[in-house]
């Protein structure tokens, strides 16, 4: 049990600092193409070559067409045609990110602590006492 709950803590601290990485990182929009819209959180407007992309935004491809948020240093998320996005921070030392590639992560992620969870076993004998 204790070792669930430092898991649990060191996987909220690490979830913390993401968030204050994610917050201070921008983008912007590149190899835009086809209808290309993006939601800062009043709504979706028109986006362009050049429009800043900051972690929380959405981005939208309405149809086919398609969309680089580009961090930089290497580090883009592709937006593909007829597709909505969260931008999220890109993960360290990836060059390109998928939407998929995120998503897949998180669930192997909870898989992997589902797991540790259940078989989580360390033969300890249960200090609640039993009547006679």
């Amino acid at each position: 049990m204790y070792r669930i709950v430092t898991m649990m803590g060191v996987m909220a601290a690490g979830l913390l600092a993401s968030v204050s990485l994610a917050n201070a990182q921008s983008a912007v929009l590149t190899q835009v193409q086809g209808n290309v819209l993006i939601n800062a959180g009043s709504g979706f407007v028109p986006a362009a070559n050049g429009t800043p992309v900051r972690v929380g935004y959405q981005v939208a491809v309405r149809g086919p067409g398609g969309a680089t948020i580009d961090f930089g240093n290497g580090q883009v998320i592709n937006v593909p045609g007829s597709s909505t996005i969260l931008v999220r921070a890109p993960l360290a030392g990836v060059g390109t990110v998928s939407p998929s590639l995120i998503v897949g992560g998180v669930v192997v992620a909870g898989a992997i602590g589902g797991i540790v969870a259940v078989t989580n076993d360390s033969g300890s004998v249960s200090s609640t006492p039993i009547s006679p």
